[in-house]
Protein backbone atom coordinates (compact mmCIF):
# COMPACT_ATOMS: atom_id res chain seq x y z
CA UNK A 1 0.00 0.00 0.00
CA UNK A 2 2.07 3.08 -1.48
CA UNK A 3 -0.43 5.46 -1.80
CA UNK A 4 -1.27 6.56 2.10
CA UNK A 5 -3.23 4.58 4.81
CA UNK A 6 -5.21 5.63 7.89
CA UNK A 7 -5.61 2.67 10.17
CA UNK A 8 -8.03 2.58 12.67
CA UNK A 9 -9.68 -0.02 14.66
CA UNK A 10 -6.11 -1.91 15.61
CA UNK A 11 -4.32 -3.41 17.60
CA UNK A 12 -1.53 -0.16 17.08
CA UNK A 13 -4.51 1.79 17.49
CA UNK A 14 -5.25 0.33 21.08
CA UNK A 15 -1.34 -0.01 21.99
CA UNK A 16 -0.76 3.58 20.92
CA UNK A 17 -4.18 5.67 22.24
CA UNK A 18 -4.18 6.71 18.73
CA UNK A 19 -7.69 6.48 17.27
CA UNK A 20 -6.38 6.82 13.92
CA UNK A 21 -2.78 6.79 12.70
CA UNK A 22 -2.51 8.76 9.44
CA UNK A 23 0.27 7.41 6.67
CA UNK A 24 1.09 9.38 3.79
CA UNK A 25 1.83 7.70 0.88
CA UNK A 26 5.32 6.48 -0.21
CA UNK A 27 7.12 10.17 -1.71
CA UNK A 28 10.66 10.98 -3.12
CA UNK A 29 10.14 14.52 -4.35
CA UNK A 30 8.44 16.05 -1.64
CA UNK A 31 4.57 15.66 -3.67
CA UNK A 32 2.64 13.28 -1.86
CA UNK A 33 -0.13 13.98 -4.10
CA UNK A 34 1.50 12.13 -7.04
CA UNK A 35 4.04 9.55 -8.07
CA UNK A 36 6.43 10.39 -10.34
CA UNK A 37 8.58 8.33 -13.04
CA UNK A 38 11.05 7.43 -10.51
CA UNK A 39 8.30 6.59 -7.75
CA UNK A 40 6.79 4.47 -10.10
CA UNK A 41 9.65 2.43 -11.49
CA UNK A 42 10.22 2.14 -7.33
CA UNK A 43 7.08 1.21 -6.42
CA UNK A 44 6.61 -1.61 -9.42
CA UNK A 45 10.18 -2.71 -8.89
CA UNK A 46 9.37 -3.58 -5.23
CA UNK A 47 6.34 -5.33 -5.92
CA UNK A 48 8.17 -7.45 -8.47
CA UNK A 49 11.12 -8.47 -5.86
CA UNK A 50 7.97 -9.05 -3.50
CA UNK A 51 6.16 -10.99 -5.74
CA UNK A 52 9.53 -13.18 -6.50
CA UNK A 53 9.79 -13.72 -2.71
CA UNK A 54 6.48 -15.60 -2.39
CA UNK A 55 5.92 -16.77 -5.79
CA UNK A 56 6.17 -20.33 -4.46
CA UNK A 57 3.11 -20.33 -2.45
CA UNK A 58 -0.67 -19.68 -3.67
CA UNK A 59 -1.24 -16.14 -2.59
CA UNK A 60 -1.77 -13.33 -4.20
CA UNK A 61 1.09 -10.32 -3.60
CA UNK A 62 -0.93 -7.27 -5.08
CA UNK A 63 -0.80 -3.21 -5.29
CA UNK A 64 -4.86 -3.40 -6.02
CA UNK A 65 -6.28 -2.88 -2.24
CA UNK A 66 -8.45 -5.55 -2.13
CA UNK A 67 -10.84 -3.82 0.50
CA UNK A 68 -11.01 -4.11 4.28
CA UNK A 69 -12.73 -7.94 4.24
CA UNK A 70 -10.11 -9.34 2.31
CA UNK A 71 -7.48 -8.38 4.45
CA UNK A 72 -9.00 -9.39 7.81
CA UNK A 73 -10.49 -13.42 9.36
CA UNK A 74 -13.64 -12.84 10.77
CA UNK A 75 -13.93 -16.50 11.27
CA UNK A 76 -13.50 -20.39 10.66
CA UNK A 77 -15.53 -19.92 7.36
CA UNK A 78 -13.75 -16.90 6.24
CA UNK A 79 -11.80 -18.07 2.52
CA UNK A 80 -9.84 -14.95 2.35
CA UNK A 81 -7.45 -12.92 4.84
CA UNK A 82 -4.35 -11.11 4.51
CA UNK A 83 -1.96 -8.01 5.72
CA UNK A 84 -1.87 -4.61 4.56
CA UNK A 85 2.15 -3.18 4.06
CA UNK A 86 2.10 0.36 4.71
CA UNK A 87 4.74 1.63 3.28
CA UNK A 88 5.57 5.26 3.94
CA UNK A 89 8.20 8.00 5.10
CA UNK A 90 5.79 8.66 8.41
CA UNK A 91 7.56 6.68 11.13
CA UNK A 92 4.41 7.74 13.59
CA UNK A 93 6.02 5.35 16.71
CA UNK A 94 9.24 6.71 16.51
CA UNK A 95 11.21 3.40 16.25
CA UNK A 96 14.21 4.96 14.13
CA UNK A 97 13.37 1.43 12.37
CA UNK A 98 12.87 0.51 8.86
CA UNK A 99 9.22 -1.33 9.68
CA UNK A 100 7.83 -2.95 12.02
CA UNK A 101 5.19 -6.04 12.68
CA UNK A 102 2.44 -7.87 14.99
CA UNK A 103 4.12 -11.62 15.15
CA UNK A 104 1.24 -14.00 13.54
CA UNK A 105 -0.90 -11.23 12.92
CA UNK A 106 -1.22 -12.31 9.21
CA UNK A 107 -5.05 -13.87 10.22
CA UNK A 108 -6.19 -11.14 12.67
CA UNK A 109 -9.29 -10.12 13.08
CA UNK A 110 -8.65 -6.54 12.20
CA UNK A 111 -7.54 -5.05 8.92
CA UNK A 112 -4.15 -5.52 10.75
CA UNK A 113 -1.19 -3.89 9.19
CA UNK A 114 2.58 -3.93 9.03
CA UNK A 115 4.38 -1.03 8.68
CA UNK A 116 7.44 -0.10 6.09
CA UNK A 117 9.33 3.30 6.74
CA UNK A 118 12.57 3.03 4.48
CA UNK A 119 12.54 4.64 0.80
CA UNK A 120 15.41 3.41 -1.20
CA UNK A 121 14.26 0.29 -3.06
CA UNK A 122 16.04 -2.07 -1.45
CA UNK A 123 14.97 -0.74 1.76
CA UNK A 124 11.57 -0.69 0.50
CA UNK A 125 11.46 -4.46 -0.88
CA UNK A 126 13.12 -6.38 1.23
CA UNK A 127 11.52 -4.33 4.40
CA UNK A 128 7.98 -5.63 2.72
CA UNK A 129 8.65 -8.93 2.54
CA UNK A 130 10.75 -9.31 6.11
CA UNK A 131 7.97 -7.52 7.50
CA UNK A 132 5.19 -9.68 5.91
CA UNK A 133 7.39 -12.43 7.52
CA UNK A 134 6.66 -11.49 10.66
CA UNK A 135 3.06 -11.39 10.61
CA UNK A 136 3.79 -14.96 8.90
CA UNK A 137 5.25 -15.97 12.37
CA UNK A 138 8.66 -15.68 11.41
CA UNK A 139 11.19 -13.87 13.52
CA UNK A 140 14.79 -13.06 12.81
CA UNK A 141 17.52 -14.90 11.60
CA UNK A 142 20.96 -13.43 13.69
CA UNK A 143 23.66 -14.89 15.11
CA UNK A 144 25.28 -16.92 18.16
CA UNK A 145 27.68 -14.00 18.56
CA UNK A 146 24.96 -11.22 19.31
CA UNK A 147 23.87 -10.05 15.80
CA UNK A 148 20.19 -9.70 15.47
CA UNK A 149 19.95 -8.94 12.01
CA UNK A 150 22.55 -10.89 10.17
CA UNK A 151 23.46 -8.79 7.31
CA UNK A 152 25.34 -11.61 5.02
CA UNK A 153 27.89 -12.78 3.28
CA UNK A 154 29.84 -11.98 0.01
CA UNK A 155 32.72 -14.19 -1.15
CA UNK A 156 34.38 -13.88 -4.60
CA UNK A 157 33.39 -16.63 -6.42
CA UNK A 158 29.66 -16.55 -5.01
CA UNK A 159 27.25 -14.23 -4.81
CA UNK A 160 26.74 -12.56 -2.04
CA UNK A 161 23.68 -13.81 0.07
CA UNK A 162 21.93 -12.84 3.52
CA UNK A 163 18.31 -13.93 4.97
CA UNK A 164 15.08 -12.00 4.30
CA UNK A 165 14.24 -12.50 8.07
CA UNK A 166 18.00 -11.04 8.57
CA UNK A 167 19.41 -7.34 7.19
CA UNK A 168 18.78 -8.60 4.08
CA UNK A 169 19.88 -4.69 2.41
CA UNK A 170 23.46 -5.44 1.04
CA UNK A 171 24.01 -8.49 -0.65
CA UNK A 172 22.24 -9.26 -4.15
CA UNK A 173 20.56 -12.72 -3.30
CA UNK A 174 18.43 -12.74 -0.49
CA UNK A 175 16.37 -16.27 0.53
CA UNK A 176 14.38 -17.25 3.03
CA UNK A 177 16.20 -19.11 4.99
CA UNK A 178 16.30 -22.46 7.24
CA UNK A 179 19.31 -20.63 8.75
CA UNK A 180 22.11 -22.82 7.44
CA UNK A 181 25.15 -20.31 7.62
CA UNK A 182 27.76 -20.05 10.09
CA UNK A 183 27.15 -19.11 13.47
CA UNK A 184 22.89 -19.09 13.04
CA UNK A 185 21.10 -18.65 16.08
CA UNK A 186 18.04 -19.41 15.62
CA UNK A 187 17.87 -22.90 13.47
CA UNK A 188 14.99 -24.19 14.58
CA UNK A 189 13.13 -22.00 11.98
CA UNK A 190 12.09 -23.19 8.74
CA UNK A 191 10.47 -20.04 6.77
CA UNK A 192 9.76 -22.18 4.15
CA UNK A 193 7.04 -24.66 6.00
CA UNK A 194 6.01 -21.84 8.20
CA UNK A 195 4.82 -19.67 5.86
CA UNK A 196 3.13 -22.18 3.66
CA UNK A 197 1.40 -23.68 6.53
CA UNK A 198 -2.48 -24.53 6.53
CA UNK A 199 -2.75 -25.00 9.94
CA UNK A 200 -0.96 -22.28 11.97
CA UNK A 201 -3.17 -18.93 10.81
CA UNK A 202 -1.50 -18.65 7.36
CA UNK A 203 -3.46 -20.71 5.86
CA UNK A 204 -1.91 -21.18 1.95
CA UNK A 205 -0.16 -23.66 0.79
CA UNK A 206 2.34 -23.84 -2.51
CA UNK A 207 1.13 -23.49 -5.62
CA UNK A 208 0.34 -25.86 -7.97
CA UNK A 209 3.31 -27.79 -9.10
CA UNK A 210 3.15 -26.22 -12.94
CA UNK A 211 5.75 -29.07 -14.58
CA UNK A 212 5.89 -32.94 -13.72
CA UNK A 213 9.17 -33.65 -11.84
CA UNK A 214 9.76 -37.08 -13.80
CA UNK A 215 10.22 -37.62 -17.62
CA UNK A 216 6.81 -39.88 -17.13
CA UNK A 217 5.05 -36.83 -16.23
CA UNK A 218 7.71 -34.50 -18.05
CA UNK A 219 6.10 -31.32 -20.43
CA UNK A 220 6.36 -32.07 -23.62
CA UNK A 221 8.23 -29.66 -26.37
CA UNK A 222 6.94 -30.02 -29.81
CA UNK A 223 8.26 -26.96 -31.31
CA UNK A 224 11.41 -26.05 -32.16
CA UNK A 225 11.29 -22.64 -30.34
CA UNK A 226 10.96 -23.00 -26.83
CA UNK A 227 9.82 -20.52 -24.13
CA UNK A 228 8.43 -22.05 -20.76
CA UNK A 229 7.68 -19.96 -17.86
CA UNK A 230 8.00 -21.95 -14.77
CA UNK A 231 8.04 -21.82 -10.88
CA UNK A 232 10.56 -24.18 -8.60
CA UNK A 233 8.37 -24.20 -5.26
CA UNK A 234 10.50 -26.57 -3.35
CA UNK A 235 14.12 -27.37 -2.95
CA UNK A 236 12.92 -30.92 -4.34
CA UNK A 237 11.07 -29.54 -7.20
CA UNK A 238 12.24 -31.08 -10.44
CA UNK A 239 10.45 -29.59 -13.87
CA UNK A 240 11.28 -31.98 -16.44
CA UNK A 241 10.21 -31.10 -20.10
CA UNK A 242 10.54 -34.10 -22.75
CA UNK A 243 11.04 -33.85 -26.69
CA UNK A 244 11.47 -35.76 -29.50
CA UNK A 245 14.64 -34.95 -32.56
CA UNK A 246 15.83 -36.42 -35.63
CA UNK A 247 18.97 -35.13 -34.60
CA UNK A 248 21.07 -32.08 -34.52
CA UNK A 249 21.83 -28.74 -32.61
CA UNK A 250 19.71 -28.67 -29.24
CA UNK A 251 20.27 -25.41 -26.70
CA UNK A 252 18.33 -24.11 -23.84
CA UNK A 253 18.88 -21.02 -21.34
CA UNK A 254 16.93 -20.36 -18.04
CA UNK A 255 16.26 -16.94 -17.71
CA UNK A 256 15.49 -16.59 -14.40
CA UNK A 257 13.53 -13.31 -12.38
CA UNK A 258 14.53 -10.17 -14.20
CA UNK A 259 14.33 -8.19 -10.69
CA UNK A 260 15.37 -9.82 -7.29
CA UNK A 261 15.58 -13.40 -8.67
CA UNK A 262 15.69 -16.11 -5.62
CA UNK A 263 16.20 -18.78 -8.07
CA UNK A 264 19.90 -20.14 -8.60
CA UNK A 265 19.39 -22.50 -11.91
CA UNK A 266 20.63 -25.89 -12.88
CA UNK A 267 19.68 -27.03 -16.40
CA UNK A 268 20.27 -30.43 -18.02
CA UNK A 269 20.05 -32.49 -20.55
CA UNK A 270 19.34 -36.28 -20.26
CA UNK A 271 18.70 -39.01 -23.14
CA UNK A 272 16.16 -42.08 -22.85
CA UNK A 273 18.21 -43.80 -20.84
CA UNK A 274 18.89 -40.74 -18.04
CA UNK A 275 22.57 -40.44 -18.90
CA UNK A 276 23.54 -36.45 -18.79
CA UNK A 277 24.24 -35.23 -22.55
CA UNK A 278 25.02 -31.48 -21.21
CA UNK A 279 24.27 -29.00 -18.48
CA UNK A 280 25.11 -25.90 -16.74
CA UNK A 281 25.47 -24.54 -13.44
CA UNK A 282 27.77 -21.60 -13.13
CA UNK A 283 29.06 -20.71 -9.35
CA UNK A 284 28.66 -16.94 -10.15
CA UNK A 285 25.40 -16.48 -12.06
CA UNK A 286 21.90 -17.21 -11.04
CA UNK A 287 21.15 -18.58 -14.72
CA UNK A 288 21.75 -21.03 -16.56
CA UNK A 289 22.62 -22.82 -20.54
CA UNK A 290 24.26 -25.05 -22.95
CA UNK A 291 24.18 -25.85 -26.94
CA UNK A 292 24.45 -29.45 -27.65
CA UNK A 293 24.83 -31.63 -30.80
CA UNK A 294 22.78 -34.96 -30.36
CA UNK A 295 21.71 -37.69 -32.61
CA UNK A 296 18.18 -38.90 -33.05
CA UNK A 297 16.08 -39.82 -30.08
CA UNK A 298 14.43 -38.98 -26.99
CA UNK A 299 16.09 -36.41 -24.21
CA UNK A 300 14.57 -34.48 -21.59
CA UNK A 301 15.92 -31.37 -19.82
CA UNK A 302 15.53 -30.32 -16.33
CA UNK A 303 15.53 -27.25 -14.36
CA UNK A 304 16.00 -27.00 -10.54
CA UNK A 305 17.53 -24.89 -8.16
CA UNK A 306 20.42 -24.77 -6.37
CA UNK A 307 23.09 -23.88 -3.91
CA UNK A 308 26.33 -22.62 -4.63
CA UNK A 309 29.35 -22.22 -1.86
CA UNK A 310 29.62 -23.51 1.73
CA UNK A 311 27.20 -21.11 3.67
CA UNK A 312 28.14 -23.16 6.81
CA UNK A 313 31.80 -22.82 6.72
CA UNK A 314 33.98 -20.27 8.74
CA UNK A 315 34.32 -17.81 6.67
CA UNK A 316 31.26 -18.57 4.86
CA UNK A 317 30.35 -18.18 1.32
CA UNK A 318 27.35 -19.00 -0.85
CA UNK A 319 24.13 -20.40 -0.14
CA UNK A 320 22.08 -23.89 0.30
CA UNK A 321 19.50 -25.43 -2.31
CA UNK A 322 16.55 -24.05 0.79
CA UNK A 323 15.59 -20.72 -0.62
CA UNK A 324 17.04 -21.43 -4.01
CA UNK A 325 12.95 -20.75 -5.52
CA UNK A 326 11.16 -18.77 -7.82
CA UNK A 327 10.13 -17.81 -10.81
CA UNK A 328 11.68 -18.65 -14.48
CA UNK A 329 11.79 -19.31 -18.12
CA UNK A 330 13.04 -21.86 -20.76
CA UNK A 331 14.23 -20.58 -23.54
CA UNK A 332 14.99 -23.08 -26.74
CA UNK A 333 15.99 -24.58 -29.90
CA UNK A 334 15.98 -27.70 -30.64
CA UNK A 335 17.01 -28.93 -34.34
CA UNK A 336 15.37 -31.94 -35.74
CA UNK A 337 11.76 -31.22 -34.38
CA UNK A 338 9.24 -29.38 -36.20
CA UNK A 339 9.76 -27.07 -39.33
CA UNK A 340 13.37 -26.85 -40.79
CA UNK A 341 15.19 -23.92 -39.23
CA UNK A 342 15.13 -20.44 -41.97
CA UNK A 343 17.96 -20.39 -44.27
CA UNK A 344 21.11 -18.68 -43.52
CA UNK A 345 21.07 -14.92 -45.09
CA UNK A 346 22.40 -14.17 -48.24
CA UNK A 347 26.29 -13.72 -48.33
CA UNK A 348 27.56 -10.24 -47.60
CA UNK A 349 27.14 -7.64 -50.29
CA UNK A 350 30.68 -6.41 -50.80
CA UNK A 351 30.33 -5.17 -54.59
CA UNK A 352 30.03 -1.16 -54.17
CA UNK A 353 27.07 0.86 -57.06
CA UNK A 354 28.00 2.03 -60.06
CA UNK A 355 28.60 6.09 -60.53
CA UNK A 356 25.40 7.66 -61.09
CA UNK A 357 25.07 8.61 -64.67
CA UNK A 358 24.10 11.64 -66.53
CA UNK A 359 24.88 13.58 -63.88
CA UNK A 360 24.15 17.44 -64.37
CA UNK A 361 25.02 20.25 -61.94
CA UNK A 362 23.02 23.84 -62.32
CA UNK A 363 24.20 26.81 -60.51
CA UNK A 364 21.32 29.29 -60.26
CA UNK A 365 23.09 31.86 -58.29
CA UNK A 366 24.11 30.44 -55.21
CA UNK A 367 21.71 27.20 -55.00
CA UNK A 368 23.25 24.38 -57.11
CA UNK A 369 20.62 21.64 -58.46
CA UNK A 370 22.21 18.01 -59.01
CA UNK A 371 20.38 15.78 -61.37
CA UNK A 372 21.33 12.64 -62.24
CA UNK A 373 19.88 9.17 -64.02
CA UNK A 374 18.53 5.95 -61.80
CA UNK A 375 20.42 3.67 -60.75
CA UNK A 376 19.08 -0.04 -62.08
CA UNK A 377 21.10 -2.41 -59.80
CA UNK A 378 18.59 -4.67 -58.14
CA UNK A 379 20.35 -4.76 -55.04
CA UNK A 380 21.07 -1.17 -54.84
Amino acid sequence: DFDGHETTGTSWNSTSGRTSITSPAYDLDGDPSTFNSTELDRIRNSWAVVAEDFAPWNVNVTTIDPGTDALRRVGSGDTQWGVRVIITGEDWNNCGCGGFAYLGSFDDTADEPVYVFNKSFSGVSEAISHEVGHALLLAHDGTKSGATYYRGHDTTGTPGWAPIMGASYYEPVTHWSRQEYFDADNTDQDDTVIIGSLTNGNNFGLRADDHGDTPAAATALTEQQVSEPGVIETRSDVDVFSFETSGGDVSFVVEVAAIGPNLDAEVVLRDSAGSVIAGDNLPDALGAGFDAQVPAGSYTVSVTGVGVGSPSANPPSGYTDYGSLGQYTLLGYIGGIGEPPPPPPPPEDVDPPAAPANVVAIDSGGDVTVSWSGNTEPDL
